[in-house]
């Protein structure tokens, strides 16, 4: 085999890798974008699922512009994990949930939620305080 053919194999072989490792990519990106499209949440102004409920489907910064804010009794998880936040902008205490929430009491945060937004990965779990 000479100098030429190995180099044009050894180009070859990269292209190929190249383009694999890109394609490979690609499919984990889509995947990703796909579990956090499905990420949702329903909020419930009372307890046990009950009363004027609104779904969520990505960061709300003020729960205030959805007429929810300070009034979050219980929760629906969709999907994916949800970081809920005692002020707007996500700060204050900050819990980190992953499954229904079915009194907010539970997490020391009934009628104390003022923002709430997807948490990358699925890192967290219910009644993480952040």
């Amino acid at each position: 085999m000479g100098v030429k053919t190995m180099v044009n194999s050894t180009s070859t072989w990269l292209r190929i890798a190249r383009a694999a490792a890109l394609a490979g990519a690609a499919v984990l990106a889509d995947q990703a974008i796909a579990r956090d499209a499905a990420a949702q949440v329903e909020i419930y102004q009372h307890s046990h699922f009950r009363g004027r409920h609104t779904t969520v489907g990505g960061a709300v910064n003020n729960l205030t512009d959805y007429g929810y804010n300070d009034v979050v009794s219980s929760i629906r998880v969709y999907g994916g994990s949800w970081e809920i936040c005692e002020h707007a902008y996500f700060r204050g205490r900050c819990v980190v949930i992953n499954r229904d929430v079915t009194d907010m009491v539970n997490l020391g945060m009934n009628d104390q939620i003022s923002s709430i937004r997807p948490v990358r990965g699925n890192w967290g779990g219910w009644g993480r305080v952040k």
